[in-house]
């Protein structure tokens, strides 16, 4: 009877252990920042005080999840980079935009260099502007990205693929 009831609570205890949900600690998004005073070298933007100086720059250094605060001003730095995986057009093509996008996060303009508060974008424009020399955002693969409080002005897709259509997607693709 004793080796039975013994069974029976380690059968009772291993399937209670299988139904028992262990869900490992997620740590909390970082928030990173980005303003046209701050610094890229060896900064991953994660200091309010110390700000990236390029959103490329801050989207490299995000993980999956992370959010992205965008200081007022007028950003133009065009990046060329190799065709992302699944992009939609030849392999053998680079891209040109200011902000290419392969990761789950959020990026929000509109805020004051010092970041507090919440964003004003139509106090603190933040603007995109890729002076026709590519696209403001690419967004590439299966993503979710919220991106708010950005105006996005001059993009040209003239020569870029997308959707099997050539010169597609100038502002956002």
């Amino acid at each position: 009877l004793m080796l039975t009831t013994g069974l029976a609570l380690l059968f009772l205890i291993a399937l209670l252990w299988g139904l028992w949900e262990v869900n490992p600690a997620r740590a909390d998004p970082t928030t990173r920042y980005v303003a046209l005073t701050g610094v890229d070298s060896g900064n991953d933007c994660s200091v309010s005080g110390s700000p990236c100086r390029t959103i490329q720059h801050a989207v490299d250094e995000a993980d999956s999840g992370d959010v992205i605060l965008v200081a007022a001003g007028v950003y133009t730095d065009v990046e060329t980079r190799p065709v992302p995986d699944n992009y939609h057009g030849p392999t053998s093509l680079d891209v040109d935009q200011i902000v290419l996008i392969t990761k789950t996060i959020t990026i929000q303009g509109g805020h004051t260099t010092a970041f507090s508060g919440s964003a004003h974008p139509k106090a603190n424009p933040t603007t995109l502007d890729a002076e026709s020399r590519g696209r403001g955002i690419l967004i590439n693969g299966p993503i979710t990205a919220a991106i708010s409080g950005l105006r996005i002005a001059g993009g040209d897709a003239t020569g870029l693929y997308g959707a099997g259509m050539q010169d597609a997607g100038g502002g956002v693709y």
